[in-house]
């Protein structure tokens, strides 16, 4: 401080030297280490590491460390800046390389892959199964075990039901000129579809715990999903330092515990983090 300045005391205030400034930085760069806040970041732009062929690399399941691509190339292992939390700690992006030839269906199915079709035909067999035995009179349809091609294209339908939206399930068999969309009656027939619906399952009934039970699980009905798609985001993508969280609100009446009615929100329905 090149002014001088009265202290509460009455003596003149010199400013900080050099040597108290920099005792201070050190102090709180060793408060950020001691609450697990670490920057690792580097001072000169010249020490940041940037060539994927020195660096020490760590692929998923996709390929060896020696084989990288443009998807690669251009990320940066160090950022400067300020403090942060999170660094990635290997490279950065997809874990694998995609041939040129292959189609965004073959990128989904990094994710909905064969594990959780399987899944999914267990579960939903299961249930259909229960249901029939315990309530015969109003499960009188005969039931067929879904194969894994219906179930695919049971799941296309689905995501195809969100891009051409209908008032309801029924109107995409319509046949009205006006209204018809046939990609979904050469697909699959309407009562196939909605038995399908009907019984599509994630979980066994039989293993849900009591609600008085220390180990119940509100999210039990779809735990295993969530957790089978954490597991694939985690193995085929690794985060940058940027993560962008959006938030939005989906309209819902329906009784859950984590879920709150503040009447003073624009948003009146909020769910309880």
């Amino acid at each position: 401080m090149s002014s001088e300045t009265e202290s509460s005391d009455g003596e003149n205030f010199d400013g900080f030297d050099p040597e108290e400034a920099q005792d201070a930085e050190n102090n709180f760069l060793a408060m950020l280490r001691h609450q697990g806040i670490g920057d690792d970041a580097v001072s000169d732009v010249s020490e940041v590491e940037t060539d994927v062929d020195d660096a020490e690399v760590e692929l998923g399941p996709g390929g060896a460390a020696d084989d990288q691509d443009e998807w690669h190339a251009g990320f940066d292992y160090f950022e400067r800046g300020l403090p942060h939390i999170f660094t990635p700690r290997r490279n950065t992006g997809p874990t694998r390389s995609m041939p040129p030839d292959k189609e965004p269906i073959d990128f989904l199915a990094l994710f909905l892959d064969q594990v959780l079709i399987d899944l999914l035909l267990e579960e939903t067999g299961r249930y259909a199964q229960q249901q029939i035995d315990t309530n015969p009179e109003q499960n009188k349809q005969p039931w067929k075990d879904v194969s894994a091609a219906e179930m695919k294209a049971f799941l296309g339908l689905c995501m195809a039901m969100g891009v051409t939206r209908k008032p309801s399930v029924k109107l995409y068999w319509s046949t009205d000129s006006y209204s018809e969309t046939p990609l979904f009656a050469r697909t699959m027939t309407r009562d196939r579809f909605s038995q399908i619906l009907r019984y599509l399952h994630f979980a066994d009934n039989d293993l849900e715990q009591e609600r008085n039970s220390p180990t119940y699980d509100p999210l039990f009905k779809i735990r295993t999903l969530v957790s089978h798609l954490n597991e694939n985001f985690v193995q085929e993508y690794v985060l940058r330092r940027r993560v962008t969280v959006d938030e939005c609100m989906v309209p819902f009446k329906g009784k859950v515990h984590f879920k709150q009615y503040m009447r003073l929100k624009p948003q009146k329905w909020r769910r309880i983090h």
